[in-house]
């Protein structure tokens, strides 16, 4: 069984969606530069991938260690431009 039994890994999934959101806000907006646009892309990438990671994971230890990492994501956003 997946780590989304947890509703502590549920909320956080939900926060980390909200954010990838954001992130694909800011690329549709189309007002970054050359580097902004990768940024966010790599940035959307690796969101991407952690979101997978956690909804197939039985690793419970490595799920909240990702999890407790996530704000390092997260502030990455507003330096995009």
């Amino acid at each position: 069984m997946s780590m989304t039994k947890y509703k502590h890994v549920r909320e956080e999934l939900r926060a980390l969606q909200h954010n990838i959101n954001v992130v694909v806000k800011k690329l549709k907006k189309d007002e970054l530069s050359a580097l902004g646009v990768i940024a966010a892309r790599e940035l959307l990438e690796t969101m991407n991938r952690v979101k997978t990671y956690i909804q197939s994971s039985k690793d419970e230890d490595r799920v909240n260690f990702l999890i407790s990492k996530l704000p390092l994501l997260y502030f990455q956003i507003p330096k995009i431009n």
